[in-house]
Protein backbone atom coordinates (compact mmCIF):
# COMPACT_ATOMS: atom_id res chain seq x y z
CA UNK A 1 0.00 0.00 0.00
CA UNK A 2 2.92 2.32 0.72
CA UNK A 3 4.30 1.63 -2.73
CA UNK A 4 0.94 2.44 -4.35
CA UNK A 5 0.59 5.72 -2.44
CA UNK A 6 3.98 6.84 -3.69
CA UNK A 7 2.93 5.99 -7.21
CA UNK A 8 -0.21 8.18 -6.97
CA UNK A 9 1.70 11.06 -5.43
CA UNK A 10 3.66 11.39 -8.64
CA UNK A 11 0.46 11.79 -10.61
CA UNK A 12 0.90 8.49 -12.37
CA UNK A 13 -2.07 6.38 -13.37
CA UNK A 14 -1.62 2.73 -12.41
CA UNK A 15 -2.15 0.59 -15.45
CA UNK A 16 -4.37 -2.47 -14.97
CA UNK A 17 -2.93 -4.00 -18.12
CA UNK A 18 0.60 -3.68 -16.76
CA UNK A 19 -0.43 -5.18 -13.42
CA UNK A 20 -2.42 -8.08 -14.85
CA UNK A 21 -0.17 -9.19 -17.67
CA UNK A 22 1.45 -11.91 -15.51
CA UNK A 23 -0.54 -15.02 -14.77
CA UNK A 24 0.39 -17.16 -11.78
CA UNK A 25 0.64 -20.94 -11.99
CA UNK A 26 1.39 -23.38 -9.14
CA UNK A 27 4.10 -24.98 -11.24
CA UNK A 28 6.05 -21.72 -11.24
CA UNK A 29 6.68 -21.90 -7.49
CA UNK A 30 10.12 -22.87 -6.22
CA UNK A 31 10.26 -26.50 -5.03
CA UNK A 32 9.25 -27.16 -1.43
CA UNK A 33 12.32 -28.20 0.57
CA UNK A 34 11.27 -31.10 2.81
CA UNK A 35 10.46 -29.68 6.24
CA UNK A 36 12.33 -26.42 5.96
CA UNK A 37 10.02 -24.11 4.02
CA UNK A 38 6.47 -23.81 2.88
CA UNK A 39 5.40 -21.45 0.11
CA UNK A 40 2.08 -19.66 -0.01
CA UNK A 41 0.76 -17.22 -2.58
CA UNK A 42 -1.30 -14.12 -1.87
CA UNK A 43 -2.78 -11.95 -4.64
CA UNK A 44 -3.93 -8.48 -3.55
CA UNK A 45 -6.70 -6.64 -5.35
CA UNK A 46 -6.87 -2.91 -4.62
CA UNK A 47 -9.55 -0.39 -5.59
CA UNK A 48 -7.84 2.83 -6.64
CA UNK A 49 -9.87 5.98 -7.32
CA UNK A 50 -8.33 8.71 -9.43
CA UNK A 51 -9.90 11.38 -11.69
CA UNK A 52 -13.43 10.06 -10.98
CA UNK A 53 -12.49 6.62 -12.29
CA UNK A 54 -12.06 3.47 -10.24
CA UNK A 55 -9.36 1.09 -11.25
CA UNK A 56 -9.19 -2.53 -10.06
CA UNK A 57 -5.52 -3.19 -9.74
CA UNK A 58 -4.48 -6.78 -9.19
CA UNK A 59 -0.96 -6.67 -7.89
CA UNK A 60 1.54 -9.31 -8.91
CA UNK A 61 1.41 -12.47 -6.76
CA UNK A 62 3.40 -12.30 -3.54
CA UNK A 63 5.18 -15.49 -2.57
CA UNK A 64 5.36 -15.69 1.19
CA UNK A 65 7.99 -18.01 2.63
CA UNK A 66 6.92 -19.43 5.98
CA UNK A 67 9.72 -21.02 7.94
CA UNK A 68 8.78 -24.26 9.64
CA UNK A 69 10.83 -25.16 12.68
CA UNK A 70 12.78 -28.28 11.86
CA UNK A 71 12.60 -30.98 14.51
CA UNK A 72 16.18 -31.89 15.28
CA UNK A 73 17.45 -34.91 17.20
CA UNK A 74 20.39 -34.59 19.59
CA UNK A 75 22.48 -37.19 21.45
CA UNK A 76 23.41 -35.50 24.75
CA UNK A 77 26.04 -38.15 25.51
CA UNK A 78 27.31 -38.02 29.13
CA UNK A 79 30.91 -37.11 29.88
CA UNK A 80 31.48 -40.01 32.31
CA UNK A 81 32.55 -43.14 30.43
CA UNK A 82 30.23 -45.52 32.29
CA UNK A 83 27.18 -43.34 31.68
CA UNK A 84 28.30 -42.84 28.06
CA UNK A 85 28.31 -46.61 27.52
CA UNK A 86 24.93 -47.10 29.20
CA UNK A 87 23.31 -44.35 27.16
CA UNK A 88 24.83 -45.59 23.92
CA UNK A 89 23.45 -49.08 24.53
CA UNK A 90 20.07 -47.60 25.37
CA UNK A 91 19.89 -45.84 22.00
CA UNK A 92 21.12 -48.82 19.95
CA UNK A 93 18.82 -51.30 21.68
CA UNK A 94 15.84 -48.99 21.22
CA UNK A 95 16.46 -48.86 17.47
CA UNK A 96 16.82 -52.64 17.29
CA UNK A 97 13.81 -53.49 19.47
CA UNK A 98 11.66 -50.80 17.77
CA UNK A 99 8.39 -51.39 19.61
CA UNK A 100 6.60 -48.75 17.49
CA UNK A 101 7.98 -50.06 14.15
CA UNK A 102 9.52 -46.74 13.13
CA UNK A 103 12.80 -48.38 12.11
CA UNK A 104 11.66 -51.30 9.97
CA UNK A 105 14.66 -50.75 7.69
CA UNK A 106 17.70 -50.88 9.95
CA UNK A 107 20.88 -48.86 9.29
CA UNK A 108 23.66 -50.86 7.65
CA UNK A 109 26.78 -48.67 7.90
CA UNK A 110 27.30 -49.17 10.74
CA UNK A 111 24.57 -51.38 12.16
CA UNK A 112 23.42 -50.91 15.77
CA UNK A 113 25.11 -54.24 16.51
CA UNK A 114 28.45 -52.89 15.32
CA UNK A 115 28.03 -49.76 17.44
CA UNK A 116 27.23 -51.94 20.45
CA UNK A 117 30.55 -53.66 19.76
CA UNK A 118 32.30 -50.28 19.81
CA UNK A 119 30.73 -49.61 23.21
CA UNK A 120 31.90 -52.99 24.53
CA UNK A 121 35.44 -52.21 23.33
CA UNK A 122 35.23 -48.90 25.19
CA UNK A 123 34.04 -50.67 28.34
CA UNK A 124 36.98 -53.09 28.15
CA UNK A 125 39.41 -50.20 27.68
CA UNK A 126 37.93 -48.43 30.68
CA UNK A 127 38.42 -51.56 32.76
CA UNK A 128 42.07 -51.69 31.67
CA UNK A 129 42.53 -48.22 33.18
CA UNK A 130 41.09 -49.45 36.48
CA UNK A 131 43.41 -52.46 36.32
CA UNK A 132 46.43 -50.19 35.86
CA UNK A 133 47.35 -51.41 32.36
CA UNK A 134 50.08 -49.27 30.78
CA UNK A 135 48.85 -47.02 27.97
CA UNK A 136 45.21 -47.79 28.77
CA UNK A 137 44.14 -44.15 28.94
CA UNK A 138 45.18 -43.43 25.36
CA UNK A 139 43.51 -46.62 24.21
CA UNK A 140 40.32 -45.70 26.08
CA UNK A 141 40.25 -42.25 24.49
CA UNK A 142 40.67 -43.75 21.02
CA UNK A 143 37.87 -46.25 21.65
CA UNK A 144 35.62 -43.43 22.84
CA UNK A 145 36.16 -41.50 19.61
CA UNK A 146 35.18 -44.60 17.62
CA UNK A 147 32.11 -45.21 19.80
CA UNK A 148 31.06 -41.57 19.50
CA UNK A 149 31.35 -41.80 15.72
CA UNK A 150 29.04 -44.81 15.81
CA UNK A 151 26.53 -42.95 17.96
CA UNK A 152 26.58 -40.00 15.57
CA UNK A 153 25.80 -42.41 12.74
CA UNK A 154 22.76 -43.59 14.71
CA UNK A 155 21.76 -39.96 15.19
CA UNK A 156 21.93 -39.27 11.44
CA UNK A 157 19.84 -42.37 10.75
CA UNK A 158 17.12 -41.36 13.22
CA UNK A 159 17.10 -37.79 11.88
CA UNK A 160 16.55 -39.09 8.35
CA UNK A 161 13.59 -41.12 9.58
CA UNK A 162 12.18 -38.06 11.37
CA UNK A 163 12.58 -35.89 8.26
CA UNK A 164 10.71 -38.44 6.17
CA UNK A 165 7.74 -38.51 8.59
CA UNK A 166 7.35 -34.98 9.93
CA UNK A 167 4.01 -35.70 11.60
CA UNK A 168 5.66 -38.33 13.83
CA UNK A 169 9.13 -36.77 14.04
CA UNK A 170 9.07 -36.19 17.80
CA UNK A 171 7.80 -39.71 18.49
CA UNK A 172 10.45 -41.21 16.21
CA UNK A 173 13.27 -39.32 17.92
CA UNK A 174 12.14 -40.08 21.46
CA UNK A 175 11.44 -43.75 20.66
CA UNK A 176 15.15 -44.05 19.84
CA UNK A 177 15.90 -42.52 23.28
CA UNK A 178 17.29 -39.39 21.67
CA UNK A 179 16.28 -35.85 22.58
CA UNK A 180 14.58 -33.13 20.58
CA UNK A 181 16.64 -29.97 20.28
CA UNK A 182 15.26 -27.26 22.55
CA UNK A 183 13.39 -29.70 24.78
CA UNK A 184 14.17 -30.07 28.47
CA UNK A 185 14.17 -33.84 28.52
CA UNK A 186 15.94 -35.64 31.33
CA UNK A 187 19.31 -37.22 30.54
CA UNK A 188 18.75 -39.96 33.12
CA UNK A 189 19.15 -43.35 31.40
CA UNK A 190 16.30 -45.84 31.32
CA UNK A 191 18.36 -48.21 33.46
CA UNK A 192 21.69 -47.93 35.30
CA UNK A 193 23.55 -50.22 37.70
CA UNK A 194 26.37 -48.93 39.90
CA UNK A 195 28.54 -50.20 42.75
CA UNK A 196 27.74 -49.03 46.28
CA UNK A 197 31.15 -48.01 47.56
CA UNK A 198 30.16 -48.33 51.23
CA UNK A 199 28.87 -51.90 50.88
CA UNK A 200 31.18 -54.46 49.27
CA UNK A 201 29.41 -56.66 46.70
CA UNK A 202 26.27 -54.48 46.68
CA UNK A 203 24.83 -52.80 43.59
CA UNK A 204 22.28 -50.03 43.14
CA UNK A 205 19.87 -50.68 40.28
CA UNK A 206 18.16 -47.47 39.23
CA UNK A 207 15.57 -47.13 36.45
CA UNK A 208 13.78 -44.12 35.06
CA UNK A 209 10.26 -43.98 36.49
CA UNK A 210 7.70 -45.51 34.14
CA UNK A 211 4.64 -44.11 35.96
CA UNK A 212 2.49 -44.76 39.00
CA UNK A 213 1.00 -48.02 40.25
CA UNK A 214 3.62 -50.26 38.64
CA UNK A 215 5.62 -53.23 39.87
CA UNK A 216 9.21 -53.37 38.65
CA UNK A 217 10.15 -56.99 37.87
CA UNK A 218 13.97 -57.11 38.00
CA UNK A 219 16.12 -59.80 36.36
CA UNK A 220 19.89 -60.39 36.55
CA UNK A 221 22.36 -62.40 34.52
CA UNK A 222 26.05 -63.31 34.62
CA UNK A 223 26.39 -63.84 30.87
CA UNK A 224 23.82 -61.45 29.34
CA UNK A 225 21.87 -64.41 27.94
CA UNK A 226 20.20 -66.33 30.77
CA UNK A 227 18.34 -64.15 33.27
CA UNK A 228 17.02 -64.92 36.74
CA UNK A 229 14.26 -62.98 38.48
CA UNK A 230 15.03 -61.25 41.78
CA UNK A 231 12.69 -59.63 44.30
CA UNK A 232 10.42 -57.14 42.50
CA UNK A 233 9.70 -53.67 43.90
CA UNK A 234 7.10 -50.95 43.65
CA UNK A 235 9.84 -48.33 43.31
CA UNK A 236 12.05 -47.72 40.29
CA UNK A 237 15.21 -48.65 42.21
CA UNK A 238 16.44 -51.59 44.23
CA UNK A 239 19.64 -52.93 45.82
CA UNK A 240 21.29 -56.19 44.85
CA UNK A 241 23.61 -57.59 47.55
CA UNK A 242 26.02 -60.48 47.95
CA UNK A 243 27.69 -60.27 44.53
CA UNK A 244 31.21 -61.62 44.02
CA UNK A 245 33.97 -59.07 43.39
CA UNK A 246 35.16 -58.90 39.79
CA UNK A 247 32.04 -60.58 38.40
CA UNK A 248 30.12 -58.85 35.62
CA UNK A 249 26.40 -58.48 36.29
CA UNK A 250 23.75 -57.69 33.70
CA UNK A 251 20.34 -56.30 34.68
CA UNK A 252 17.06 -55.72 32.89
CA UNK A 253 13.47 -55.19 34.00
CA UNK A 254 9.88 -55.00 32.85
CA UNK A 255 6.90 -53.48 34.56
CA UNK A 256 3.69 -55.18 35.65
CA UNK A 257 0.31 -53.48 35.88
CA UNK A 258 -3.12 -55.09 36.06
CA UNK A 259 -1.59 -58.47 35.27
CA UNK A 260 0.06 -57.25 32.05
CA UNK A 261 3.84 -57.10 31.57
CA UNK A 262 5.56 -54.44 29.48
CA UNK A 263 8.35 -55.24 27.06
CA UNK A 264 11.83 -55.63 28.56
CA UNK A 265 13.97 -52.59 29.18
CA UNK A 266 17.44 -52.03 27.79
CA UNK A 267 20.20 -53.99 29.51
CA UNK A 268 22.66 -52.34 31.91
CA UNK A 269 25.83 -53.96 33.21
CA UNK A 270 28.64 -53.37 35.68
CA UNK A 271 31.67 -55.22 37.03
CA UNK A 272 31.19 -55.73 40.75
CA UNK A 273 33.65 -53.69 42.79
CA UNK A 274 35.15 -51.97 39.73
Amino acid sequence: MVKLEKLLSKGENPSPARSLNKQYRMGDLPPIESVKKEYKVICLVLNVQQDRAIYKVKKAPIIMVILIKKIIAVLKMPAATGAFITRGREVCNSIVNDAEHYFTVQPVAPTPGIVLGFLTDLEDAQQDIKDGVSGATGERNAKRVIALGGMQAMLVYVQQKANADVANAVAIITSAKLFVKGSKGSTKPDLAITNISSAMGSLLINAKSMGKGLIYAWEISNDGVTYTAITPSTKCKTILSGQAEGKKVYVRFRTLKNGVYSTYSVVASVIVGA
